[in-house]
């Protein structure tokens, strides 16, 4: 092999780029970052291997990137309370009586004036586009496309709740947690009012959370009437 042979033979072709690229890809510390060693990484399941809600946990980990994940996934502190409300569900079992001959069943009801197929509701959680370009308004389609579940958007929903609203005419309410002053509140109230969502009182709501802080803080009785009082006379207030 002559000099020139050797030259090329040694310089940057399409086989070698490609080869330092996978290199590169394999050992990259962003891909080491997404993996977790106390995770199964040898293969992500199917869609038909999926059973239930949880068991798309595992291809949601290994499809988004692990801040999108963890945002989604992970409770606050010491996650007592997310461990909590799973292991509530393995305390109830579902016992067949199919002998006993127990009728149609009916699963449709009511909840503050919103009639649903089922009791449940998609709860709000915030930044749905983090996990998909469609972000909230996905949520919402397919919150319809299921017997037409109530959803609730988070009160720092990623998708301004007009443009939510917009894209059907299925059930939604909006979580709100309170503004600094009335007026802020008023006008995020009117706002969302004004895009289709629906108003409920929720006077005695903000009394009870009221009473419980007070009772905490303080040890002792609160004055509910007093506290009551305040709360409708603030509302009304022009």
């Amino acid at each position: 092999m002559g000099e020139r042979e050797k030259a090329w033979s040694r310089s940057l072709n399409r086989r070698t780029a490609f080869r330092a690229m996978a290199g590169f890809l394999a050992g990259s510390p962003v891909l080491r970052s997404q993996q977790d060693v106390f995770r199964e990484h040898s293969r992500v399941p199917a869609l038909n291997e999926l059973s239930n809600a949880f068991d798309f946990e595992a291809v949601a980990y290994a499809k988004v990137p692990r801040f999108a994940y963890d945002n989604m996934a992970y409770g606050t502190d010491g996650e007592f309370t997310l461990r909590r409300n799973r292991q509530a569900f393995e305390w109830v079992d579902l016992v067949p009586k199919r002998v006993l001959g127990a009728g149609p069943i009916q699963t449709a009801t009511e909840i503050l004036g919103t009639k649903m197929a089922f009791p449940i509701i998609v709860s709000p959680s915030a930044t749905h586009s983090l996990l998909h370009p469609d972000a909230e308004v996905g949520t919402f389609k397919g919150a319809m496309a299921a017997s037409n579940t109530l959803y609730i958007v988070s009160n720092v929903t990623s998708t301004p709740f007009e443009k939510i609203a917009a894209a059907g005419k299925g059930p939604l309410w909006a979580q709100m947690y309170p503004k600094e002053t009335l007026e802020e509140n008023r006008d995020w109230l009117e706002r969302i009012q004004a895009a289709g969502a629906k108003a409920i009182g929720g006077v005695e709501m903000f009394v009870r959370q009221a009473v419980k802080q007070f009772e905490g803080w303080t040890g002792g009785k609160a004055p509910v009437e007093v506290m009551r009082s305040v709360v409708e006379s603030r509302l009304t207030k022009p």
